[in-house]
């Protein structure tokens, strides 16, 4: 007989979140965020309470998890990333929760993976997702609930969408300790933190800010770029994965900085040969794309595999830097004196 979803994520658990340390609930908590950040709500409040005995509660708004309750006798056929809910039901001691989806409201509840649901009626006008669940220590028997390393990770996920605002209270001590995150200027919030560790005198760096949409992928790209920078950094994100070793979205960036450095050395009668190499080496980089359907090199997310995606980004970026530094010419010298002399 074949197993059921849940039973399979109960025996083979390393399977589908990678372990059962701190790395696998986080991709849990990954894979419930990921799926509300692409779900069309307008508004992106999210709570986080973490309480004694184990007990967390999640207060989120409409949560796209209709494909969950189509099988309810196994809950197969589900995409990956609409796994969060599915895996806090198989590995939940206890669960118990009142979820919002597009359609409708649901009251579900499980032990130890036996679940059930009923549908329920209410007023949808600003429905809200409320999750109570303590986690399995049957099966996270090592786990340790690190209040530092989860709020990390809300802080990246607040800055890599804009229009959330994620809360985190441990109320897990005498003295409670209480988190805000929201970041209106998305990545540009994070840069202004690595700009101001990596970088003296940022008069004389070239910053650029920039958000848009271009066809069904939003993007954010903050970065300057600086002849005499100590410390470089990149960092950049397919919704919510970083691409450590960057691919499309990274190059497509590199490309059209690249492309303006040449043009207006040119213009002045100068040549300066920059590889992508050297050019990381003169940079401090956030950047993100975020949509469905974006392809990674391998099964790892550890690096976008899109040309397309390539092309895009390098004229937008081209055609954004030029247009800045058109404008601000005498930066430009700066920067391209200090390239010349930094090569």
């Amino acid at each position: 007989m074949e197993r059921s979803l849940i039973e399979s994520i109960r025996k083979r658990t390393h399977l589908y979140i990678g372990d059962t340390l701190f790395r696998g609930f986080r991709n849990i908590l990954e894979s419930i965020l990921s799926d509300l950040m692409i779900t069309n709500v307008n508004e992106r409040k999210i709570t986080i309470e973490f309480r004694k005995q184990d007990w967390i509660r999640l207060l989120l708004p409409v949560v796209d998890v209709d494909i969950i309750f189509d099988r309810p006798e196994d809950m197969v056929y589900i995409p990956h990333e609409k796994m969060g809910i599915v895996y806090l039901v198989a590995l939940s001691e206890k669960f118990s929760g009142i979820i919002w989806s597009l359609s409708g409201g649901k009251r579900l509840g499980a032990r130890n993976g036996i679940y059930s649901f009923v549908n329920i009626s209410g007023n949808t006008d600003t429905p809200y997702t409320i999750i109570n669940f303590k986690i399995d220590r049957t099966i996270f028997k090592k786990l340790d609930l690190n209040y530092e390393f989860i709020n990390q990770r809300l802080r990246e996920y607040a800055f890599l969408n804009p229009s959330s605002q994620i809360t985190s209270t441990d109320l897990r001590n005498d003295q409670p300790q209480h988190n805000l995150y929201t970041y209106p200027r998305g990545v540009a919030h994070e840069l202004d933190f690595r700009v101001a560790t990596c970088i003296d005198d940022v008069e004389n760096g070239i910053r650029l800010d920039l958000q848009t949409s271009i066809g069904k992928y939003f993007y954010q790209i903050s970065f300057v770029i600086d002849g005499w920078l100590e410390v470089p950094y990149i960092a950049t994100y397919a919704n919510e994965a970083n691409l450590i070793r960057g691919g499309s979205l990274e190059s497509g960036i590199l490309a059209g900085i690249q492309a303006v450095i040449k043009e207006i050395a040119e213009r002045k009668g100068k040549k300066i040969k920059i590889t992508p190499n050297e050019l990381k080496k003169k940079l401090i980089l956030i950047a993100g794309v975020r949509g469905e359907e974006l392809m990674f090199a391998g099964s790892a997310k550890w690096e976008l595999d899109m040309p397309a995606m390539q092309k895009e980004v390098k004229k937008y970026v081209y055609q954004e830097f030029l247009k800045y530094v058109e404008a601000n010419p005498d930066a430009m010298s700066v920067l391209l004196e200090r390239l010349a002399f930094g090569f």
